[in-house]
């Protein structure tokens, strides 16, 4: 059942109820809703196949090619991808193909104007006998709409050109897993309703922030682990920089058959990347490590059941800065079937962009509606004075190139249609929201306290991640064992690894394998997870001798034929007496006991050291 609420703006939403159980779109309705700001409420709900599943003609408009080239793998939407390098001659014989019931066009933001040239003017297209009109007969979806708002300084002239086609056509809407904050919302789009999916399945997201001085140099720290196999899992980073991708690449010295890059295919990329390691479009085989920059942020779909997701975000680096409202959401989604899609590591540095300004958010708001209002004010001055010439076009024009030629750099001023000058009010919102995100980054606090904000947990590394990477890393037992009895139960959602990770713990730290198999979950609890209360509880319990306890303690720990520094074996005993609360001192003659043994002298590393070799093992009864 939909409803219509108020928002905290007094704007009236709908509200789509997605239940319990529910995957997709599809179950929930039929086709999206015309006219509305859609907000579908998470990523992989099936938004964009729902409309290319749709009974109609449909422009889907999107940010990125990539996004494009994902969709037409799959050859049952008869999709015709639009961008630059396909000809309008291609566009054309696509319309005119009348085994098409329903044309499909999924077109970046360049090249909507040609699409519609093509349908209206081109094209022997006709819809009940008419000629087709783009505007009358097409569906407009503006795909991943946020980054309107995102990427409005750096595309700004296609951005305002779409700003311009969309009100021509009688349907459109604009959708979104992860819509702006409404404070942000586009101008133009702030008349429009806003339909909301609201998922009762909801899964818990939790986030690991990583601070540190360098960013570049801790992702290097992380990548190195896992190749050398002290973690778990492959390495998904995000990072909007090809350059810095380079500088990871080549301060880990990784060879290209473990790594995917993929990015905008460019040659100034490739150039940055360098001959050896290639831009590749391949996102369902995954390599050890991959790199993605934003152009893989948004509406593509990978495919890794043990991909792990990394973000980086360099402090120096404005670009590499997420904000945490929109794309961070977006690149917790991209991953569509890990086992790790509940976490995510967030590496980041302090940004000191806006040091200089040390003033509140409030304060900056308050900065920059004195400097937009100053400009207002000019702004209608100088309308009037154009006016006051009496439609001297030629006086006017050069009124406009003078204005425009004194504030050369300054993107707020604008002229329209019309050769009036105007104030872009969007360029102030973009300010604010930059300065809202490199305030986030300006210290922990401040990010912990945005992610909260959002409804997500942070969260400590998992210790078996810590033991991995470290094996000699000092970690409660309490905090071992419960993430055992996690990775038993296999509690709400699987982690990760989820079996190597039981097997590791079981052979690192044996005695919670012991405490979980013999004395129970809740009796460990109720002792507290004292380790020689259970130490002591197991001995009690066991029906072996104390010999025969010691002998499977050491099962695994030493290899037959082999010879071993005595201070070694004796340390590795001890162990075992110390697991099993045995009041005994560890003596290299004491492994007589349980294994055929030879004393002998050895030099290692120059030094001459007394050596045991462990030639077999003897039965032990007591």
């Amino acid at each position: 059942m939909n409803k219509i609420v108020k928002n905290v703006s007094s704007m009236e939403q709908i509200i789509v109820n997605a239940s319990t159980g529910i995957k997709y779109l599809s179950e929930v309705i039929n086709e999206l809703p015309p006219n509305t700001m859609f907000n579908k409420g998470k990523t992989g709900c099936g938004g964009t196949e729902l409309e290319l599943k749709a009974k109609r003609h449909s422009i889907i408009i999107v940010p990125y090619i990539g996004l494009i080239n994902c969709k037409c793998e799959n050859k049952d939407f008869h999709l015709m991808g639009v961008y630059s390098g396909i000809q309008d001659k291609d566009i054309i014989a696509y319309l005119n193909n009348t085994e098409i019931k329903y044309k499909k066009i999924m077109v970046t933001y360049n090249s909507i104007d040609r699409v519609v040239r093509c349908i209206n003017k081109y094209s022997d297209f006709q819809i009940g006998g008419v000629p087709a009109n783009a505007e009358r007969d097409f569906f407009l979806l503006i795909d991943e709409y946020h980054l309107l708002f995102n990427q409005y300084d750096f595309r700004n002239d296609s951005i305002t050109n779409l700003l311009k086609v969309f009100p021509r056509f009688d349907k459109v809407t604009f959708m979104t897993a992860t819509p702006i904050e409404q404070e942000f919302m586009l101008e133009e789009l702030k008349h429009f309703p806003i339909t909301k999916v609201v998922w009762e399945d909801v899964p818990e997201l939790n986030v690991r922030l990583v601070e540190t001085k360098s960013a570049i140099n801790t992702a290097v720290r992380i990548i190195k682990q896992r190749i050398d196999n002290k973690s778990f899992g492959n390495i998904h980073l995000f990072v909007n920089s090809v350059i810095t991708i380079a500088k990871i690449i080549r301060a880990c010295g990784l060879h290209p058959d473990i790594v995917k890059i993929i990015c905008a295919d460019k040659p100034e990329n490739q150039q940055k990347l360098g001959s050896v390691h290639k831009i590749s479009k391949d996102l369902k085989t995954p390599k050890l490590i991959n790199f993605y920059t934003a152009t893989a942020f948004e509406g593509v779909d990978i495919f890794d059941k043990e991909g792990k997701t990394f973000i980086l975000s360099d402090g120096k680096l404005a670009h590499t800065l997420i904000d945490i409202s929109t794309l961070f959401i977006q690149i917790c989604g991209r991953i569509r079937d890990s086992e790790y899609n509940n976490e995510i590591t967030h590496i980041y540095s302090k940004s000191h962009r806006y040091n200089g300004r040390d003033m509140t958010y409030e304060q900056y708001i308050n900065f920059t509606e004195e400097q937009m209002n100053e400009e207002l004010e000019y702004v209608d001055w100088l309308n009037n004075e154009m006016d006051s010439t009496k439609g001297n076009g030629k006086h006017k024009q050069r009124t406009i190139k003078k204005v425009l030629s004194v504030n050369l750099g300054n993107d707020y001023l604008k002229v329209d249609e019309n050769r009036k000058v105007y104030f872009d009010i969007n360029r102030v919102k973009v300010d604010r929201m930059n300065f809202k995100i490199n305030n986030c980054y300006r210290n922990s606090g401040n990010l912990v306290k945005f992610y909260k904000d959002f409804g997500f947990d942070i969260k400590d590394q998992l210790v078996s991640d810590v033991l991995k990477s470290k094996p000699h890393s000092r970690t409660t037992f309490k905090r071992l064992f419960e993430e055992y009895v996690l990775l038993k139960h296999n509690i709400n959602q699987p982690i990760g690894n989820g079996e190597e990770r039981i097997l590791f713990i079981e052979l690192e730290r044996p005695l919670v394998k012991k405490a979980f198999d013999t004395l129970g979950v809740a009796e460990v609890r109720r002792m507290k997870y004292s380790v020689s209360n259970i130490t002591k509880k197991l001995a009690i319990r066991g029906d072996d001798s104390e010999n025969v306890r010691v002998k499977k303690v050491l099962a695994g720990k030493l290899a037959f034929n082999t010879t071993y520094k005595v201070s070694k074996v004796v340390a590795i005993l001890q162990n075992a007496y110390d697991i099993l609360g045995l009041k005994r001192k560890a003596k290299s003659t004491n492994l007589g006991t349980w294994y055929v043994i030879e004393h002998n002298s050895r030099r290692f590393e120059s030094e001459v050291n007394r050596t045991i070799t462990i030639l077999g093992e003897k039965y032990v009864l007591d």
